[in-house]
């Protein structure tokens, strides 16, 4: 996953994982510069102001209906990051190895719980 532009040093910590997000598979930009669009949920990722530019990398999660939520960058990014890996090696349709282990552990999971 080649770095596809230099962040610009002026933008906050949080502002620098959201273009980070924007690289992507799941991800495209959204009409503000600032925003990621996540495309299989429709979430869209935002920072969240850092006026004191103390670099906590807090990112602001909009659902559809009005809910947000706050959650840590760095966190998010990396489970992005997993998410993005996952379809690079098994592909849109999911029939590669991590897809496979998908599928084995939500039928075990289904059993176990009675919800399948």
């Amino acid at each position: 996953m080649p770095l596809q532009h230099r962040p610009n040093p002026l933008d906050t910590r949080s502002e620098r994982i959201v273009d980070a997000l924007k690289q992507l598979r799941q991800f495209r930009p959204a009409q503000e510069r600032e925003r990621a669009i996540h495309v299989l949920s429709g979430v869209t990722v935002s920072p969240l102001p850092d006026p004191g530019r103390e670099g906590h990398g807090l990112l602001q999660l909009h659902f559809a209906g009005g809910l947000t939520e706050a959650v840590i960058g760095e966190d998010y990014l990396q489970l992005q990051m997993i998410e993005h890996c996952r379809l690079e090696q098994d592909g849109p349709e999911g029939d590669g190895p991590v897809a496979q282990r998908v599928r084995s552990l939500s039928k075990k999971w289904a059993q176990l719980n009675e919800v399948g």
